[in-house]
């Protein structure tokens, strides 16, 4: 039996139970009434009772009512609760289907709520950080804004400060001849000062004298008092005679520098006769030729005039071939260097029409001037060395210059080059240097400034027309040097395709930074401290058959970008090495995209055929363009961007060793705070 009908049973239970209360009450009454009639006050107290009685009968009925009415209402409510109890043991069954699923779902409740609150403890941290990011964005970009203006304000403070340094120099020699010339000339203005103080002395001397002889002859009466005066008179006139004598030597002094200023103007008037006979009248009669020092043979030149180098009719003159012997060549002089290195420096000098420097900078005794050396004497090229000076400030200290004392061209070894590549020595030799080809190295370019003493030679090289077009005169005038000779028409000077520039630079307090002008213009390979030291081992290579190479097959090898296989996958890589550039600031525009493009056209393989790897030579010019010209960032900003490039080194271009190098580099940067390549050792 449920709850509903135990209280069903219950309510109508009490009501019966009412019930016969009632009547047992009314049978009392009835009973009382008849046995106590005769008496009237019995009968007024039984009715009083009885209407008690009434009344509560009435609020039992009452009760019985409202009892019934409760009956009732707990009847409809035993319906609900049955059809309740229905519905619960239906929701019970179904509850007991979903147990499984009700653990799972309060573990997955407990998850999301677990999850929820870290996401909300993220949120709040991810605001407050991209708060703080905003304002790091900013310090940032104005520390960048302020950085590239202080960089502009060093390189222009640098400028003037050389420029300032050249001025002083010419400044404080003005101010010594200046003074010189103050001090001769206050030393005539002493001496015309002292001759006519003297003569105005001398003058009032003998004015005195006439006055005291005349005062002596007046006053010859007073004897006492004449010979007092007379005898200062005479002490007077003693003093003058000793200034006068003084005077007479002060006047042979003045007659004797007049006489030696007339001889050194007359020895001078002979000196310039004879300047002047020096350009006229030499042996036979003939007056000489300004340009007799141009003209003259190079020595750097002359071995490639010799029988033993002239190229015989089956050499082999592949790429490959010419490559294997300037390894020889290289290894043979007991230098060591990775493959990739060499390969690296041949294509740098390939691609002289794109980038027409090449430079080696490192510490010293890496063999940086060595190397150039060794390659060219395997290659069978001429080489000439030009050790840089401190005080190179203009094109004349590498071209030379107009001596008007001798009244001739005072030429450089370059210069001499340049005359006989472009064909204009001596008939039997102009033909065959016109055809070869001469490497220049710029020892220790960066003792001065290079934009100084280079920037001419950098933009005629730039305006040179193509391989093809570089015998045609008027497409090449604008690239052409010209030498001012006074009294003959300019000497047009052509730097031609077969003319390579390379340069060492060391790094040390004594030296010059590279500007981003010569960098773009240029590759640069550097060479840290060797992992190991060891012995070189110098071997004879006479045995080596070393034959000139020609201008026309160092020409055949160069190849268009066009001609690259895989130029689309070339582009894109640029293109991200170019977008990465902008994160960290160094932006480069298309010259230096397409002389990279050109470097991978041009990249030769291990064998020295074209078609090498397009990955090696892209982390080649990483290494060499990209890396020298993120000197001075600073690692809090650059820090992740240059994590990111090593990333991509390993990952896109397959250079772990690059990769590591760059990684080493941010580390060893640290002290300073500020990134600087430190160069890669294969």
């Amino acid at each position: 039996m449920n709850l509903l009908d135990m209280n069903a049973l219950w309510v109508a239970s009490a009501a019966f139970a009412t019930l016969l209360v009632i009547l047992a009450v009314l049978g009392v009454v009835a009973v009382v009434v008849g046995r106590h009639r005769p008496s009237l006050v019995n009968a007024l107290a039984a009715d009083q009772t009885l209407l008690v009685r009434r009344q509560e009968l009435a609020d039992i009925e009452e009760k019985i009512r409202s009892e019934q009415a409760r009956y009732a209402e707990a009847e409809k409510k035993a319906s609900e609760v049955a059809w309740l109890e229905e519905r619960l043991s239906n929701l019970n069954a179904e509850i007991n289907t979903l147990e499984p699923r009700r653990t799972e779902i309060l573990d997955a409740q407990s998850r999301l709520e677990a999850v929820t609150a870290e996401f909300g403890d993220m949120v709040r941290e991810t605001t407050r950080a991209k708060h703080e990011l905003e304002g790091l964005e900013a310090a940032i970009e104005r520390g960048q804004r302020l950085q590239a203006e202080g960089d502009a304000m060093e390189l222009r403070m640098t400028g003037l400060k050389n420029e300032l340094e050249t001025i002083q120099k010419e400044r404080d020699d003005a101010i010594h001849l200046k003074r010189q010339v103050s001090e001769i000339r206050e030393q005539v203005d002493e001496f015309t000062e002292a001759v006519t103080r003297k003569q105005g002395v001398l003058a009032s001397l003998e004015d005195r004298e006439n006055v005291a002889l005349e005062s002596l002859g007046k006053t010859l009466e007073d004897a006492t008092g004449a010979e007092k005066r007379l005898l200062e008179l005479r002490d007077e006139l003693t003093e003058a005679r000793q200034e006068r004598t003084s005077l007479k030597e002060v006047r042979q002094e003045i007659e004797e520098l007049r006489d030696r200023r007339e001889s050194l103007v007359a020895h001078n008037a002979v000196l310039e006769r004879r300047i002047e006979d020096m350009g006229g009248e030499v042996e036979g009669g003939s007056k000489s030729d300004p340009l007799e020092d141009l003209k003259e043979m190079p020595s750097a030149l002359e071995p490639l005039l010799k029988a033993a180098f002239q190229p015989s009719s089956n050499d082999d003159r592949t790429e490959s071939a010419y490559l294997r012997r300037a390894k020889t060549a290289i290894a043979a002089s007991g230098l060591q260097y990775h493959d990739r290195t060499i390969r690296a420096f041949h294509t740098a000098l390939k691609i002289a029409q794109e980038a027409p420097m090449t430079v080696l900078s490192g510490i010293s005794g890496t063999g940086k001037t060595q190397l150039p050396r060794r390659y060219a004497e395997g290659m069978g090229m001429g080489f000439l060395p030009m050790p840089v000076q401190p005080r190179w400030d203009s094109p004349q200290d590498m071209l030379g210059f107009y001596n008007f004392i001798e009244k001739k061209y005072k030429a450089t070894e370059l210069a001499r080059a340049m005359w006989q590549l472009n064909g204009r020595g001596e008939t039997e030799h102009s033909s065959i240097l016109k055809d070869r080809m001469l490497l220049v190295l710029l020892d220790e370019m960066n003792l001065a400034r290079v934009e100084y003493y280079f920037s001419e030679f950098l933009s005629r090289l730039e305006m040179r027309p193509s391989l093809k077009e570089a015998d045609d005169r008027e497409k090449r005038r604008n690239a052409e040097i010209l030498i001012e000779v006074p009294g003959q028409a300019p000497i047009h000077l052509f730097p031609g395709h077969n003319l390579l520039f390379s340069g060492t630079m060391n790094e040390d307090e004594s030296t010059q930074a590279l500007s981003d002008k010569v960098l773009d213009r240029g590759n640069m390979l550097r060479f840290p401290a060797p992992k190991k030291l060891y012995e070189a081992t110098v071997t004879t290579i006479s045995s080596i058959e070393i034959s000139p190479i020609s201008r026309s097959v160092w020409n055949s090898w160069h190849r268009e970008i066009t001609q690259l296989p895989e130029i689309d996958q070339g582009r894109r890589l640029v293109s991200d090495l170019a977008d990465r550039m902008k994160r960290l600031e160094r932006p480069f525009g298309h010259r230096v995209g397409q002389a990279m493009l050109a470097y991978a056209a041009n990249y030769p393989a291990h064998d020295g055929q074209h078609g090498g790897n397009l990955l090696d030579a892209i982390a080649d010019q990483v290494e060499m363009r990209m890396l020298p010209k993120l000197r001075g960032l600073e690692l809090d900003s650059a820090r992740d961007n240059l994590g990111s490039l090593a990333d991509h080194v390993k990952d896109e271009l397959k250079d772990e060793l690059l990769a590591e190098a760059i990684e080493e580099s941010i580390v060893a940067s640290e002290d300073t705070g500020r990134f600087a390549w430190r160069g890669l050792t294969r």
